[in-house]
């Protein structure tokens, strides 16, 4: 499963590009994350049909919450891109559309209720024991999509629905790049467009911008955990990982064309 970059939007062109490059690297076939609430990109169902036109994009995990664009994906468009559901309230709505699969948090909460769902809606075609089951499964469902901030000093609480990302101890330990590299007010390593803010040192040196994951210094690249903007999670760095490898080649290659 593979996310785009988080906090720094990519255009849909540039997507392209980053994914034909990620799938150009590895022989696995990739399910597209469609988090548009964390990434800021969000696709009309057009679009994400154009992404299955890439070799090696064949599924997406759909967490928009857009039941419109998934339904269009799943009835019209299932010859680009295999559309599994992957908001929790959406569930019963995306099976009962034919979603071949549903990625949710809830089964694993109650696991048994989720494949005896699966088992009632998708496999038997039994709506009505499929809605007796999902009246159980809703409730847990609604519970995850929902976060209760109560202040400790007033007991006050607050509903606040919509994504949370909480990131907590995280250390980039950079103190050896400091004055070489340049970072964030934390110590994460700057790259790409967020090189050529006003604000930035050791600055951009050179007059062509500054690759996706190119640091400060050309030629030197940062992906995963330590780059600044990046989405603090496994799946996420391989990513980063395998577009780092193919923009080295590319930058190998201009030197190699510069100096013949």
């Amino acid at each position: 499963m593979l996310v785009p970059p988080f906090y720094d939007p990519l255009s849909f062109e540039t997507l392209k590009v980053f994914l034909s490059d990620v799938a150009g690297a590895i022989s696995l076939p990739i399910v597209y994350y469609n988090v548009p609430g964390a990434t800021g990109i969000r696709l009309t169902a057009d679009q994400i049909a154009e992404l299955g036109e890439i070799d090696g994009i064949d599924y997406l995990k759909d967490t928009s919450g857009d039941a419109v664009t998934l339904t269009d994906l799943i009835v019209n468009r299932s010859d680009k891109i295999k559309a599994f559901n992957g908001w929790d309230t959406l569930t019963f709505f995306g099976i009962a559309s034919g979603a071949e699969a549903s990625v949710w948090g809830a089964a694993g909460v109650v696991p048994e209720l989720a494949v005896e769902l699966w088992e009632t809606l998708a496999e038997k075609g039994d709506l009505v024991g499929a809605r007796e089951i999902w009246r159980d499964l809703w409730a847990i469902s609604d519970f995850l999509e929902s976060v209760t901030l109560r202040d400790l000093d007033s007991g006050a609480e607050t509903v606040e629905p919509g994504v949370l990302f909480v990131l907590i101890g995280s250390e980039p330990r950079t103190d050896w790049a400091a004055g070489a590299l340049a970072r964030d007010r934390w110590g994460f390593l700057l790259t790409g467009e967020r090189l050529l803010e006003d604000d930035v040192a050791p600055r951009w040196p050179l007059e062509r911008p500054p690759a996706l994951l190119e640091t400060s210094t050309p030629g030197v690249f940062a992906a995963g955990d330590v780059r600044a903007g990046s989405v603090k999670r496994v799946a996420s760095a391989v990513g980063e990982g395998a577009l780092a490898v193919t923009l080295v080649h590319a930058h190998l290659a201009s030197l190699t064309r510069a100096h013949a």
